[in-house]
């Protein structure tokens, strides 16, 4: 006995809906977690940096936060996702942590205004709003 086309047509909706509930859900499971530590981080490192320079980079495939004070010789500390300390570096002193010279792909998400670099502001992800 086979299925009729209107019962067929209805077996595939209920199939795509149950396919596409379990996909969101997914995603949503898997992304929150990070999405989560990484605003918290991104909130206290603003605190710190407010009037410095943060900049996200790629240490071993992983996002790594690089904050700066707004100082001259002040050098930089390095944060994973949960904001823990993983390195730190001292270019004017010629020190610093391996890590420091593992960076790739930095791109500054946040510089404050009337930095001593004097390159313009940048606010990637709107961290004053929060």
């Amino acid at each position: 006995m086979g299925l009729t086309s209107a019962q067929a047509v209805a077996a595939r909706g209920s199939v795509a809906r149950r396919l596409m509930f379990l996909s969101i859900a997914l995603v949503v499971t898997c992304c929150d977690s990070e999405g989560v530590a990484t605003r918290d981080t991104l909130r206290n490192l603003f605190r710190i940096y407010k009037s410095g320079e943060i900049s996200e980079c790629m240490h071993e495939g992983r996002v790594v936060y690089v904050g700066v004070l707004n100082a001259f010789d002040a050098g930089s500390t390095i944060y994973d996702l949960d904001g823990n300390i993983v390195g730190r570096c001292f270019y004017a002193w010629g020190g610093g942590d391996p890590i420091c010279q593992q960076l790739m792909d930095c791109d500054a998400i946040y510089r404050g205004k009337d930095n001593i670099s004097g390159r313009p502001e940048v606010d990637k992800y709107r961290l004053r709003t929060w």
